[in-house]
């Protein structure tokens, strides 16, 4: 998926890989690593297999798609 041009709602698809989602916080992917390797990734991260994922409801609440 492209997200520089679409977010997916959480229906499409409930989890992305942070490497998505870096890109629509317009981070580069070095930032975006070395934030979850510090702990200071504005969104909670997992692991699954060998990528990180986030919550795509997390993601569009941070960036103002979504309101709670």
């Amino acid at each position: 998926m492209n997200t520089l041009n679409r977010i997916p709602t959480i229906d499409e698809q409930p989890v992305m890989v942070a490497r998505d989602a870096f890109r629509s916080m317009h981070r580069s992917d070095t930032t975006g690593y070395s934030l979850i390797a510090d702990g200071r990734f504005p969104l909670k991260v997992r692991r699954v297999g060998g990528r990180w994922m986030v919550n795509t409801a997390d993601l569009r609440r941070y960036i103002g798609l979504d309101h709670d």
